[in-house]
Parts: structure tokens; sequence; C-alpha cells
């Protein structure tokens, strides 16, 4: 009798045998991989680009082989018609920000938190493939100190390169932004913004951030595009602040087969605004987001409050 798609997605040898390559909760695994190399001087100019105009963009500082092996994981789940979130079942895919982590450490000080709020992306180039419509990572909720260093923000990584006509991101920099970063709730952009817009392209193995009031936004597909645009992104904040999420997560602890995949169910229904969510896919993201302790999201009147089998809670 064949599995159901609940039973596939809680079998581990499942996942093993679709990426032999790739692990979970192995005990032979890496602890991580060779973390991002940045110089002081680097460091410094990312915290001034945050500050500045809420990003920053790297150059290639994570191993093309290993970003590919990646990629190939990604497009594989794709084929077999699995949501791309799956990769996550994967420790090297929760591993892949721990690289970052000296960024991180910088612009969000020691003991950062990792929050439940990931995605993985396959941007496709045929029947007009897209990345999210133009948004605020915290539509709710002012993430900018007085300084105007964030007490969050996105980690984005490109697993193959992302391009001009694979679907790359754009954003509006803070400075040209008139609602920054007082009024995060207003996202529109305007005729007159149109100019100020930035395209990010990013070769394989760049790091890409932004704080989470910053709109951004991942382009359509063009059919000059050789083959999909494949990323990953994952949210953080400062350990010195109330929870903006919870479960919130150590960094550097990879969470349990489980977990991993009850917040991935949840993730599923909390995104489906951006994606869309077929019936067997809705049905699948239910049984799946009993698994782990209920997402929750500290954000007055935001549309993507605690979610649990389907259905919105209001964190008080």
């Amino acid at each position: 009798m064949s599995q159901s798609y609940y039973d596939l997605a809680c079998d581990k040898d499942f996942w093993i045998r679709l990426n032999p390559d790739l692990h979970i909760e192995g005990v032979n695994a890496k602890n991580a991989w060779t973390p991002a190399n940045f110089s002081k001087e680097m460091l410094e100019n990312f915290k001034k680009d945050m500050v500045q105009d809420g990003y920053f963009v790297s150059e290639p500082v994570l191993e093309q082989n290993e970003m590919a092996k990646l990629a190939d994981a990604v497009k594989l789940l794709a084929l077999e018609q699995w949501p791309t979130i799956f990769a996550m079942v994967y420790d090297e895919f929760w591993q892949l920000y721990q690289r970052a982590g000296s960024v991180l450490n910088h612009i969000l000080g020691s003991n950062y938190r990792q929050l439940p709020n990931f995605w993985v992306y396959h941007v496709a180039p045929d029947h007009g493939g897209s990345g999210w419509a133009p948004h605020r990572d915290r539509a709710q909720t002012i993430t900018i100190r007085k300084d105007g260093m964030p007490n969050s923000m996105t980690i984005w990584i490109a697993l193959n390169d992302a391009t001009l006509w694979n679907g790359c991101m754009y954003v509006l920099p803070a400075r040209r932004d008139p609602n920054y970063p007082h009024r995060p709730g207003t996202f529109e952009l305007e005729f007159k913004d149109l100019q100020s817009i930035r395209a990010l392209p990013a070769k394989a193995g760049s790091i890409l951030s932004w704080n989470e009031s910053l709109i951004h936004w991942g382009s359509k597909s063009s059919d000059k595009a050789i083959g999909p645009r494949v990323s990953a992104a994952c949210a953080f904040q400062r350990a010195d602040i109330d929870p903006l999420e919870t479960p919130i997560l150590d960094p550097y602890v990879l969470p349990s087969f489980k977990t991993r995949l009850g917040i991935i169910g949840q993730q599923l229904f909390r995104f489906a605004v951006h994606t869309g969510m077929p019936e067997a896919v809705q049905t699948l993201a239910q049984e799946l987001g009993k698994l782990s302790e209920t997402i929750q999201v500290y954000d007055e009147k935001h549309p993507y409050q605690g979610v649990k089998a389907g259905k919105l809670k209001v964190a008080k």
C-alpha cells in the first residue's frame, strides 16, 4: 500500500534516499561548513549600509560546490512536487546560516537568536515564476533602533546565480522610503519611487541581508532565464529584546526532525498569502503543524499571527 504524503514527510529515510549527500540529525554530518570570511572593514561597511539603506550585499563568500549541492536538492524537491521549504528537513540548510554568524553578531550583537521564520525559494523560469510581491517582513512593528540599527534582520543566501533574468531581489532603499521606519504598515510603491528601486543580482554563495522594515521583493522570471533562481532566507533578532516570535531558536542548536516538520507545516500556512496552497498541501500542512509548538508572532494585528493546524492565533 502506498504511503500518504504525511507518512513520507515523517520518514527520515525517504528524505535521505531523495538526497543521500545530505543529513538529518546526522551523527557524521559536519557541525558547520567553513564560516564566511569577512574582514573588519567589510563588517563595518555592512553595518553602515544597514543603517543608511536598510540592506547590504556581499560578494560570493560561500563555496560554489556546496551551494550547488543545496541548489540541486531544492531543484529535486520541486521536480518531485514537494514545496521547496521541505529542504529545511536537512541539517545543511540549518547550518547554512551559521556561516553568516560573524555578520549577524556584528549587527545584532552577541547571542543573537534565530526566528521560526524561513523559506526556501525556487523561482521557476516557466509559467511566469516570481518571487514574493513587495512587502516588509514585519509590517506592524517598528524594528529600527534610535541609532538606525535593526532589532531584526533577514539573511538571504543565493544558492545559484540570481540574475536580472531569473528573478533577483529588488529593494527600495531605506533613505528613499518616506514611510521608513515609523509607518511599517504602509508599503505601496508610488510612481515617484520607481527610480529609487535597486536591483540586487547576486552570484551563488553571496549573502544579502535587509532589516525587517525594508520594502523588498523578488522579481518575475523572464523567458531569457536559463534556469530557476534558488535561494534560502531566515530571520534573526537581537537577544536583548523580547522575542518577536516564539519558539525562539538557538542558531547553533539544530532542531529535532519532528520540530523541523512542525515548523515547516506552520510556515506553509503562514506564507500561503505569497505562494498559494493546493488542497493536498493544506491537508499536509495541517497535520505537520501539530508536531511542534505553535508559532506566535508578537505583532499587533499582523496577518501572520500564530499558526497551528491552519488557524491564526493572536499573541497577546
